[in-house]
């Protein structure tokens, strides 16, 4: 009997303090949920602009299959600063907020090949001609060919992989085929 009783005070205690520990982890969740604003978010729908899924269907057939399409991809994630640069915060913040409409990379073990930049009007803005002469510069200091498209009612698809294949004979060793 003795053992039936410690038992059931036994599940009685592992209860209690379950239910007393999921009340404070609720709790705290909720707290954090609304310092946080999490609230304040919701979702694009969508991973691109129509403007850059039209291109993305003509690119899609103008790449050979050995080739994977990235869409958006930010800087940061395909480029770091050097650790002994001095300035290496400032550096940091110049390419943490900017992306890249395009990387083309390698299917089998992605290596970026190519990175390609859409441009649309915003690119006659002073703003968007400081940061495009930024990037440029900072893609041929790191040797990733970059191809600047214009936005275009239609794509020559043949036009296309021949600017990229351009692209990709500058590299060293030549990247394409």
């Amino acid at each position: 009997m003795s053992a039936l009783i410690l038992l059931f005070t036994s599940a009685f205690l592992i209860f209690a303090c379950a239910t007393f520990f999921k009340k404070i982890v609720l709790s705290t969740l909720k707290k954090t949920d609304k310092k946080n604003n999490i609230n304040a978010y919701t979702t694009n729908g969508h991973l691109m602009t129509p403007t850059e899924t039209f291109f993305f269907h003509h690119l899609i057939r103008a790449i050979d299959k050995k080739y994977h399409i990235n869409c958006g991809v930010r800087l940061w994630n395909i480029i770091s600063v050097k650790e002994n640069y001095k300035n290496k915060k400032s550096a940091e913040n110049r390419i943490n907020k900017k992306e890249i409409d395009f990387i083309i990379t390698d299917i089998n073990n992605h290596k970026i090949i190519v990175a390609i930049e859409l441009d649309d009007k915003s690119h006659y803005r002073a703003d968007r001609i400081k940061r495009d002469i930024f990037v440029n510069n900072l893609f041929k200091e790191i040797n990733i060919p970059l191809l600047r498209v214009p936005v275009q009612n239609s794509y020559n698809i043949k036009k296309l992989k021949e600017d990229i294949e351009t692209m990709l004979l500058k590299t060293d060793p030549p990247a394409f085929h």
